[in-house]
């Protein structure tokens, strides 16, 4: 169970990839498609290094600073949650999160070292220009989303699914085969 309480998982999709495949880009412009078919999405981005997440000098980051395990900062409408943590949450918790936020799909970008648990699936982001082979092979992902003809037809013999990194709603419209649409 997570540390939240909650054993709700919603679906994660993990998009992994090199730097600047477009990982971001695509996450971006799936979001409000997914979002205008009722899915209520959440989104998480890891970090490999400790980048300050709140703003150096508010009262929340001023909260943080004197001790405070959790600061809150609350708006009209957005509510903003720093967590001081001894380690970084897996996927498995996030999800969690995103369930009892009243979201039903969380989109993941560059949890690359997140083991494959269930629930989850990852999918490598892959662009041409970059010319460098995906960090994962068609075994450990669930597919590739790629502008490569070639890398696509390899994974494609391999039996992964494809999906073309120009075509965002035909990903979008999978989803909602996948799991439904709310």
């Amino acid at each position: 169970m997570a540390e939240n309480g909650s054993d709700r998982m919603i679906p994660v999709i993990s998009l992994v990839g090199r730097k600047n495949s477009g990982k971001t880009t695509f996450i971006s412009s799936l979001i409000p498609l997914l979002e205008a078919r009722g899915f209520r999405v959440a989104c998480v981005k890891q970090h490999k290094h400790d980048v300050p997440v709140d703003i150096v000098g508010k009262d929340s980051w001023l909260y943080s600073q004197a001790g405070a395990s959790c600061s809150i900062m609350s708006t009209s409408k957005q509510l903003s949650l720093v967590h001081q943590r001894e380690q970084m949450a897996d996927l498995e918790e996030l999800s969690c999160i995103a369930a009892q936020s009243g979201c039903n799909i969380l989109l993941a970008e560059s949890f690359n070292s997140s083991p494959c648990i269930r629930g989850v699936e990852r999918y490598v982001i892959a662009r041409k220009e970059r010319l460098e082979e995906p960090r994962f092979s068609p075994e450990q992902c669930s597919g590739i989303i790629s502008d490569d003809p070639v890398l696509a037809e390899q994974w494609r013999q391999a039996g992964s699914l494809v999906f073309e990194l120009n075509e965002v709603e035909s990903f979008a419209n999978f989803l909602c085969e996948e799991y439904g649409t709310y």
